[in-house]
Formats: C-alpha cells, sequence, structure tokens
C-alpha cells in the first residue's frame, strides 16, 4: 500500500494516517473530497479530505456521513478505502487490541492482521453495511490471526482420526503434506491456496474440527466445502510435489 514509504519505527496505523494525509493534496484527493463532503460544506468552504476525515458528530465519534459516502466508494477507490480506515482508526485499535489479549500474537502483528482484514472488507463488493462492518474486521482479523499462529511451527501431527478426502487411501500416508503448515503458507505465497482453503484444510485436518462446522463459520454450505477442501488438497498434493524438490514455482 505505501511502496514509496521509508522503513520507520511508526505503527501501520500511524503509517496510514501519514499516507492520507500526505495524498489529501492530489487532485485525486480533492476530488474526492468534493463527491463526499456533506452539504453543510456548500457556500465557498475550501474542501479538505483531511478536514473531512477529522469531522466528528454530536457524541464524538468520527462522522457517519462522510464515514458511510466513503464506505460507498471504496470498493473501486483505493483512496476512498485508505481515508476511511483512517477514520476508523479508533475502531481498528480495539479490534487490534483483543487479538494482542488473546495471547496469539504481538502488538505489531496484531495491528497488521487488523488493518489487513479491514482492508478486505472495506474493499468488498457490495460493501458491507455501517452494521457489518465492525463485526466483519473482527471475524476476518481473528482468522488471519489464527492461521498466523498456525503457519509458526515447522510441523503439527494429524489427528488420530484422520479420514482422507481422497479416494485412495493409500496415497494418505503418515507424509500427507497437509501436517505441515509451513508448506500451507508457501502454498498461499505461491498462489495455489486461498486463505480460506487455508483456514478449511488446517482447521479440519490439523485442529479435528468436523467440515460441517467449519463450513458453517466461513458462511459456506457444507456440501461446497467439502468440495472445496478436496480440490484444495489435490491442488496442495501437486504443489508438494514441486514445494520438496526444490522448484516452488
Amino acid at each position: 500500500m505505501w511502496r514509496d514509504g521509508a522503513m520507520t519505527e511508526t505503527t501501520p496505523l500511524q503509517r496510514l494516517s501519514e499516507h492520507v494525509a500526505l495524498r489529501a493534496h492530489s487532485t485525486e484527493a480533492q476530488r474526492l473530497a468534493e463527491r463526499i463532503a456533506p452539504s453543510t460544506a456548500a457556500g465557498g468552504e475550501l474542501l479538505d479530505l483531511c478536514a473531512l476525515i477529522a469531522r466528528r458528530d454530536a457524541d464524538g465519534r468520527p462522522a457517519i456521513v462522510v464515514q458511510e459516502r466513503l464506505a460507498r466508494a471504496a470498493p473501486s477507490e483505493p483512496l476512498a478505502a485508505l481515508a476511511l480506515l483512517s477514520m476508523l482508526r479508533d475502531d481498528l485499535e480495539v479490534v487490534r487490541d483483543r487479538l494482542v489479549r488473546s495471547g496469539r500474537v504481538s502488538a505489531l502483528d496484531g495491528e497488521t492482521d487488523t488493518l489487513a482484514a479491514a482492508w478486505e472488507v472495506v474493499t468488498r463488493r457490495p460493501p458491507p453495511s455501517r452494521w457489518e462492518r465492525g463485526d466483519a474486521i473482527w471475524n476476518l482479523a481473528r482468522r488471519v490471526t489464527r492461521m498466523r499462529r498456525a503457519c509458526s511451527a515447522p510441523t503439527e501431527p494429524l489427528p488420530e482420526d484422520f479420514d482422507t478426502a481422497i479416494d485412495n487411501s493409500a496415497e494418505c500416508g503418515s507424509d500427507w503434506p497437509g501436517r505441515s503448515p509451513a508448506l500451507l503458507a508457501a502454498a498461499v505465497a505461491a498462489g495455489v491456496l486461498s486463505p480460506r482453503e487455508v483456514v478449511l484444510i488446517a482447521a479440519t485436518r490439523l485442529e479435528g474440527r468436523s467440515v460441517r462446522e467449519v463450513a458453517q463459520s466461513l458462511g459456506r454450505p457444507y456440501g461446497a466445502a467439502k468440495k472445496e477442501r478436496q480440490r484444495a488438497e489435490a491442488a496442495l498434493r501437486r504443489f508438494a510435489g514441486r514445494y520438496n524438490s526444490g522448484d516452488p514455482s
């Protein structure tokens, strides 16, 4: 998101605020401000994106009307998404603190996971409503953090009642590639598996949860989740052959 930014000791949320402030002087930001400004900004008032982001309602919270106008533009305009995340900073800090208190991640990792989850949520099509946005960010950040913890160990044993999703059980011996969280992480980095597929595989194969339970938590029909896991594990087997041979491309 900030390829041209210098490496500093500032946190991701602070970097976000600084980046938006820098972009606020651009022509793109000026046009965005003109579109999202409430009617009260008319009458010759100079429109400024930072000033709009800083607006507060009577209860002291960031201006709802500005948030919702940014939310409608966020899926197609990165600057609108960044500005919205900047307005949601207090809420994102709450999510970060909840992740840190869980003991799963450090403060820096928790903030990074929170910001990544928030970006994915606000750029969805269609965008979530203001009532759904906070829960969606928390649920996604929690899943991302859980995956990070699962991928931190080099290996994990499969449950004793491990049942293969591939018909030929002889192919699912003790060397089944999904037992390695490191391999799962590499598969995501290579684009072989999506984060949702990793959650599905890790939760059912490594944690021993049922496909039906995980499908429900992901908001997926049971049959679709079962087929998705079969396809994902087939792709993981093919990738494992290249990965183990030293050619993960």
